[in-house]
């Protein structure tokens, strides 16, 4: 990695100098690059410098301290650290030190402050990050394959092209606690963690606001995350085969969701902010134990799927079902209506001027071919 030199002619601050003018600036760039937004890996490697320079003992946790401009030698012990970070790079043929140059380090470092924040951030994230999958693989339990998901992170995390992560069948009873962490936040599209034994969504999800695909399937989740609604960008999720017992009303704040799966999980109702999802294309409700649908349901007018089998405490179906477009099917065998009122239903939905979805009763989903784009998904899913 090179690292460019100026001209000698230029006058340098020191890296200190550098940071604190750009912090009294109070602008976005010296927000970003004070010392006080430094990593505590660096604030900690200089205040150790500093005790140690006193010989006095170094203080457990020194560098989560933000106001240190006060403390006698800290501008000396930043441009010495600046300049030992510089030094384990692989300096340009020009940038060699000379026989007359005593402070080589530290004024090369000075002409190289924007690069020495940046790099040495990114240093002190992958070593974070290590250092976290580190002791969660170390508290791996029987049956878990936690090592080979470590390796799928670090991958992702090192390869700049790399938007999605799949953690699929790892047998997986928890996850790191990462998601806060960069580059996953503005990074990650897409995260695939079915057949595992997961019983809580991973900590932090609502903190990966660019996430556009989240697969859940085959886990044993019971509820869903305070912060679901915090996923603004999130177009596909799909939660089924857990244990789900209800959906919170945060939900309607996806309004970029278009496909949601909760099949065979033990949902009894659903939230009327349901109907607020108004790019929903494709609903899954199959196989759970629902006794009432919201009349909201029939605000979705985008919806085209709506699977409703084999909930069998669910005895009529709502007014608001009758008021999907007419590009809906809905799928109802299985719930509890008597044979012909099922009939019915369906020889209903094609009488002339009927306006509503077409009901099917007479045959299940997997008689007919899944929703235009569900059977793309699947692929990618497989």
């Amino acid at each position: 990695m090179s690292l460019r030199l100026p001209p000698n002619t230029l006058i340098r601050p020191t890296v200190h100098e550098y940071l604190y003018s750009l912090h009294a600036s109070r602008d976005q760039a010296g927000e970003q690059a004070h010392s006080n937004a430094l990593s505590e890996a660096f604030c900690d490697q200089t205040f150790h410098d500093i005790r140690k320079q006193e010989e006095r003992p170094a203080e457990a946790d020194c560098g989560k301290v933000y106001e240190l401009d006060s403390v006698p030698r800290w501008p000396e012990a930043i441009d010495e650290v600046a300049a030992n970070v510089v030094c384990s790079f692989n300096p340009v043929e020009n940038g060699q030190p000379s026989s007359t140059d005593v402070n080589w380090e530290k004024n090369h470092a000075a002409c190289n402050i924007p690069f020495l924040i940046e790099t040495e951030r990114g240093s002190w994230i992958k070593l974070q990050l290590e250092e976290i999958l580190k002791h969660w693989v170390n508290q791996e339990k029987p049956g878990e394959n936690r090592s080979e998901a470590a390796c799928c992170i670090i991958h992702f995390s090192g390869d700049p092209k790399k938007r999605t992560i799949t953690l699929d069948n790892f047998n997986l009873t928890s996850l790191p606690d990462i998601f806060d962490k960069r580059p996953f936040g503005w990074k990650l599209f897409s995260l695939f963690l079915p057949n595992n034994r997961l019983t809580s969504f991973p900590k932090h999800i609502g903190q990966l606001q660019r996430l556009m695909f989240l697969n859940l399937s085959n886990n044993h989740l019971k509820s869903f995350p305070e912060d679901i609604g915090q996923l603004k960008s999130l177009t596909f999720l799909d939660l089924s085969d857990n244990q789900l017992t209800t959906v919170p009303g945060e939900i309607d704040q996806l309004e970029h969701l278009k496909y949601l799966d909760l099949l065979n999980n033990h949902l009894t109702s659903l939230p009327e902010q349901i109907g607020k999802l108004k790019n929903l294309i494709t609903l899954h409700l199959s196989q759970n134990c629902l006794e009432s649908l919201p009349m909201e349901i029939g605000q979705l007018k985008k919806l085209t799927f709506l699977s409703l089998e084999d909930n069998f405490m669910l005895k009529s179906l709502p007014e608001g079902v009758h008021h999907l477009d007419q590009s809906c099917s809905v799928y109802i065998k299985g719930i509890g209506v008597s044979k012909s009122v099922g009939t019915n239903l369906e020889q209903s939905s094609h009488t002339a001027g009927y306006q509503g979805p077409k009901i099917v009763f007479s045959s299940t989903v997997e008689d007919l071919a899944l929703p235009t784009g569900e059977i793309t998904v699947r692929k990618r899913l497989a």
